[in-house]
């Protein structure tokens, strides 16, 4: 995705269409997504994010797997993708996370070797199904847009990370659609970031 497919998407776009499938406050408080395109295979999604870290671990989220493998490219602002090699330690324990109902049982402990890259307007990064991942803002207050190109499920769960013996760490945001209002606030961000 560039960012002119991406303004050509947003324009043309119907806002009641992309209200179906978009989230505010997706996974946590302050990232929101709009989607431009949903289907089985390939699904087409910007990422705001308007926060700097959660409160526990010092990322913008919990270190985690996904059920599918994408592709993310920045179109404003930078941030860093940190992914993680497992290995054997009781710093991080490891939960089956199941998206359709918000629910993590604990599976294991394990030790987490980071390893960060800084992406920049422009940048891509790929993560497949396997790969242990997060992200952290690198300019405290500035605003991070995210285009995603993500492809089909092909894992029923994924896993999430929390510090050890801290399943409190684990704060729900208050996700919920968006309204037309909204819509029409999140796509006028978006444009605004990307010229």
């Amino acid at each position: 995705m560039t960012p002119q497919s991406a303004r050509t998407m947003l324009a043309e776009m119907d806002l009641v269409e992309m209200m179906n499938h978009s989230v505010m406050n997706h996974i946590i408080d302050g990232m929101h997504y709009l989607c431009l395109h949903r289907s089985p295979k390939v699904t087409l999604k910007l990422y705001l994010i308007e926060r700097d870290s959660n409160d526990f671990s010092g990322f913008l989220l919990h270190p985690h797997t996904h059920r599918y493998a994408f592709d993310t490219v920045v179109l404003a602002g930078e941030l860093d993708e940190i992914k993680f090699g497992e290995r054997e330690g009781g710093e991080w324990d490891r939960h089956v996370y199941h998206t359709e109902t918000r629910s993590f049982r604990p599976a294991a402990t394990a030790g987490l070797v980071p390893h960060a890259t800084r992406h920049r307007r422009g940048s891509h990064y790929f993560n497949s199904t396997s790969d242990i991942h997060t992200l952290r803002a690198v300019t405290v207050g500035e605003p991070v847009l995210l285009g995603l190109h993500q492809f089909q499920d092909m894992e029923s769960r994924s896993n999430l990370f929390l510090p050890a013996g801290r399943p409190e760490a684990m704060k729900f945001s208050q996700s919920r659609r968006p309204s037309l209002d909204d819509m029409k606030w999140l796509r006028s961000r978006c444009l605004d970031l990307l010229n």
